[in-house]
């Protein structure tokens, strides 16, 4: 018994502890094979993985990988799957991007421009994170170069899909990717600013002074994580690693959990009706055969108008009775 009442009390805790926190990170390990360990063990909860490789047979592996090792990514949503290299490898073409993710997703449905998915460079996902239900969008760019002719254009394509996809999605949001060119380069930059977006590296600034840091072999800042205001509230802290894979620093975000941190935008109610100064409502229109519907319609939206009509004018005669009342009792 004297076990049992030590038991209910918390050592080192709050009776009522705070709410939960979970982070949201970015990569580009130019290539997952040979790299599985690597991304299952990254400390995030949720991971947007740029430049994969991923063939079906990779994508597999991949799941596989996660299982065996007892990874805490427990779901895995790619892009579309990239062509093998060759018949001999199962790594893919140089695309393709991923989620990984320990909590429960599914992928969003969107009205893909042709060929748009096909490149293995965008997907879009929702995630039940211990907030809310947050969706994203990651988005590997086309790199500069002879083998990518119209790197800039094919990107800014890709990018403003994706946010008109993501403006139209409600709640929290955020965009992500290795976008393969600078903020100052992208068009979709001004529309995201103009929305409320902030880049994480530009919100941590304002938060801590922290001056943004080059992600991109340390001499340019080509690694995106934009986060919708709705998300933005909820943002504690990022950790930039440069040591994990050799191109691309790893970015991760740590944002608080709990519904009540985020800004909701529900439904205005309707005040009560007083009904005993309303009109009794009776039945303005036979609807019965075999009247022309139109016509009833019509005459059903009159009636409607002048009943709306004379309560106004009920309502607006009785507030100016009051104010006519109220200012004599003054005299």
């Amino acid at each position: 018994m004297f076990l049992l009442i030590l038991s209910s009390f918390r050592i080192g805790e709050a009776q009522v502890p705070g709410p939960d926190t979970w982070k949201l990170g970015i990569c580009n390990p130019s290539g997952l094979q040979g790299k599985h360990h690597v991304l299952g063990n990254l400390d995030a909860d949720v991971m947007a993985v740029s430049e994969t490789h991923l063939s079906k047979i990779a994508k597999r592996n991949l799941s596989l990988s996660f299982r065996t090792n007892r990874s805490h990514f427990k779901h895995l949503l790619t892009g579309a799957s990239t062509a093998p290299r060759s018949t001999a490898s199962d790594a893919g073409a140089w695309s393709g991007v991923a989620f990984a993710s320990s909590f429960p997703c599914r992928t969003i449905a969107a009205p893909w421009p042709d060929d748009l998915f096909a490149t293995g460079r965008i997907q879009c996902a929702a995630f039940y994170t211990p907030a809310a239900w947050i969706s994203g969008a990651v988005i590997y760019g086309y790199p500069e170069g002879r083998n990518h002719p119209q790197a800039l254009p094919k990107t800014e394509a890709i990018l403003d899909f994706a946010f008109e996809r993501m403006m139209a999605q409600p709640g929290p949001r955020f965009l992500a990717g290795d976008w393969n060119f600078s903020v100052d380069t992208l068009a979709v930059v001004p529309k995201l600013r103009a929305a409320g977006w902030v880049e994480i590296q530009d919100l941590q600034f304002s938060r801590t002074g922290r001056p943004p840091e080059f992600t991109c072999k340390g001499v340019s800042r080509k690694d995106h994580l934009w986060v919708s205001p709705e998300l933005a509230l909820g943002f504690l802290d990022l950790r930039i690693d440069h040591e994990v894979f050799a191109d691309h620093s790893v970015l991760i975000a740590q944002f608080v959990g709990g519904v009540a941190q985020l800004e909701r935008f529900t439904w205005p109610c309707p005040k009560p009706v007083k009904w005993p100064q309303t009109e009794t409502v009776s039945a303005p229109v036979d609807f019965g055969v075999p009247h022309d519907p139109t016509a009833q319609y019509a005459e059903l939206w009159l009636w409607g108008l002048g009943v709306l009509l004379r309560t106004f004018l009920v309502w607006g005669g009785s507030g100016q009775t009051r104010k006519s009342e109220k200012s004599k009792s003054s005299c």
